[in-house]
């Protein structure tokens, strides 16, 4: 499944985006681009490509100069909002709801992202709404994803 990232930085644009999605792809292994920059705040901007894949397109640079990332300056608790709802939505497939990637003013500045994985309730057994969060260099990130990400 596809990673999901969004840059809530106030500064960030296109060459941002580039830089980010170019040390998040797996250079070591050869999977590619395995994460999508996600723009839009509408949940349906992810649905399945008409041509009946069951894996929503990764985001690859290079990301065009127009880019409208409708995320810059949203709140953690906005991005976690939407993850929960895009979790509660069984036609959305093929994206990883449990962990994603964000990139605020603070990590564009020292390149930093903060992952967001949603933290299990062990003796319920259950996954909750909460998530544990950790900033983590970008040069980094990939290789936590990876050990996180159990799909």
């Amino acid at each position: 499944m596809n990673g999901l990232v969004f840059v809530t930085a106030q500064a960030a644009d296109h060459r941002h985006a580039n830089r980010l999605l170019l040390f998040l792809r797996d250079w070591d292994y050869g999977s590619g681009d395995r994460f999508r920059l996600v723009t839009s705040k509408n949940a349906r901007d992810l649905d399945l490509p008409s041509d009946g894949s069951l894996v929503i397109a990764t985001s690859s640079p290079p990301v065009d100069e127009a880019l409208n990332n409708v995320w810059r300056g949203a709140s953690v608790a906005e991005v976690e909002a939407y993850v929960l709802e895009l979790a509660g939505d069984e036609s959305i497939k093929g994206v990883q709801t449990g962990i994603y990637i964000l990139v605020d003013d603070k990590g564009l500045q020292n390149r930093t992202c903060v992952v967001g994985e949603r933290r299990y309730d062990v003796e319920a057994e259950t996954t909750s709404d909460d998530f544990n969060k950790v900033r983590v260099p970008w040069n980094q990130v990939y290789s936590m994803w990876c050990n996180l990400d159990s799909t």
